[in-house]
């Protein structure tokens, strides 16, 4: 198994520049850009995530017809760590337990590590589809319905 950092999609080192100008990989497969189908299965609030994430991922451009899985879990996880933190908020951090010698012990609730746990995930996911301030400031926005305006600076000083 190699060390280091996991190598990013090339589609994600062209639009945060190639820094490094190292080659990019030409081999890479590219599947076409669109909408992956909704599976069946999803629940209900994963669904209505599914409808959040997916419209706004496609629109960036960060969206294709094979991540439909990968778009599954982002949804998932995204409603376990919104039910975990309801229950967290309604039931608290902590609990007592009784020792075997009688005595009150205070422990946090197992909940409290499983919010963590998800909540490291939800960002490992929000990351990988680039929908985190620090994943979006690698990234560079093209546009290209507007006009260049050194082009057109350039078109003016020619005529």
């Amino acid at each position: 198994m190699a060390a280091g950092r996991k190598p990013l999609p090339t589609s994600m080192r062209m639009l945060s520049g190639n820094a490094g100008h190292r080659p990019l990989n030409a081999d890479e497969p590219t599947p076409s850009p669109g909408f992956p189908l909704r599976p069946p299965h999803l629940t209900t609030e994963a669904s209505k995530a599914w409808d959040d994430f997916a419209p706004t991922l496609h629109t960036l451009g960060l969206l294709t017809a094979v991540d439909g899985t990968a778009l599954e879990q982002l949804c998932e996880i995204y409603v376990d760590v919104v039910k975990l933190r309801a229950d967290v908020a309604q039931n608290g951090r902590i609990q007592v337990v009784m020792t075997k010698s009688g005595d009150a012990m205070i422990r946090a609730r197992p909940e409290v590590a499983m919010l963590d746990a998800a909540q490291r995930q939800l960002r490992m996911w929000l990351e990988a589809f680039g929908l985190t301030p620090s994943a979006r400031s690698r990234l560079k926005a093209f546009i290209p319905d507007q006009p260049d305006i050194f082009e057109e600076l350039l078109k003016q000083s020619s005529q």
